[in-house]
């Protein structure tokens, strides 16, 4: 009975850390770069053009998760889709999370070489 114990503790800390490896890898990944059309219903005789929006949101800056070096190579990732209009959804610095953390200022530094005519 106790060796059952150990071993379902075992299993549940190997699981555990697992997870942990997961959230870590999958915080550090780069974003994925969704494309969706979207028509807004103008009048029939309205003229229309296509524009390019970027959103960007939840960056979580400042934790270890998230580095400037990283944010400097998002930035540089949405300039290189040559967007009409760049938005900034939130939430952009995060909390310690008990790695290393990042002045605010030099976190979120990279927004300013965001480009795009609307900016």
């Amino acid at each position: 009975m106790r060796r059952k114990i150990i071993w379902t503790l075992l299993a549940l800390v190997l699981l555990a850390a697992a997870f942990v490896g997961w959230l870590i890898l999958n915080a550090r990944a780069m974003p994925v770069v969704r494309r969706a059309e979207v028509v807004l219903p103008f009048p029939a005789d309205a003229p229309r053009r296509a524009m390019t929006v970027a959103l960007l949101t939840d960056t979580h800056l400042s934790g270890p998760d998230n580095s400037p070096a990283r944010m400097a190579r998002i930035v540089a990732q949405i300039n290189a889709l040559k967007p009409d209009l760049i938005l900034l959804g939130g939430d952009y610095i995060g909390d310690a999370k008990g790695g290393a953390t990042y002045d605010a200022r030099a976190s979120i530094a990279s927004f300013a070489q965001l480009r795009a005519p609307w900016a």
